[in-house]
């Protein structure tokens, strides 16, 4: 029943994380690079998933992506940083 934000779920640890979340109740807002693979890895793990592209090495879209979480309207019970920027 919780809402938890976790970056970098389309691959490796994030994506593992996500997956184990959701299985366990929770819902899930992750991030990726694009909206679309974003969306097609959360889409194997349930309807309570949702999908936000937020490149991290561009600013304006981090700023985009906060608002897409904000507007939202969910309180967050967590937020995990998973994602690397290589």
């Amino acid at each position: 029943g919780r809402t938890v934000l976790v970056t970098g779920v389309t691959s490796g640890i994030g994506r593992e994380t996500a997956r184990v979340l959701a299985a366990r109740g929770a819902h899930v807002i992750g991030t990726g690079r694009s909206a679309e693979t974003t969306r097609g890895v959360l889409a194997r793990f349930g309807a309570g998933t949702t999908a936000i592209a937020c490149e991290l090495s561009d600013p304006a879209s981090v700023r985009q992506a906060a608002r897409d979480v904000a507007a939202l309207g969910w309180p967050l019970d967590a937020v995990i940083f998973n994602a690397g920027i290589m």
